[in-house]
């Protein structure tokens, strides 16, 4: 059941990285909000990688 949970987030995770570049690329925002964003980006991808180590140890 955790391992499901685990893998649950990593794909969430995974689709706002995905979902969030996508928009930035889009515009001049890009240039605005990007050492902002790649503090966040670097946090989440730290997650996503925590997360998947818990998965392969459960």
């Amino acid at each position: 059941m955790a391992e499901g949970i685990v893998g649950l987030l990593i794909s969430k995770l995974g689709a706002v990285l995905a979902t969030d570049a996508a928009r930035l690329l889009g515009g001049s925002q890009l240039l605005k909000k990007a050492s902002a964003l790649r503090g966040l980006f670097s946090e989440i991808h730290d997650v996503k990688d925590e997360l998947e180590g818990m998965q392969t140890f459960l």
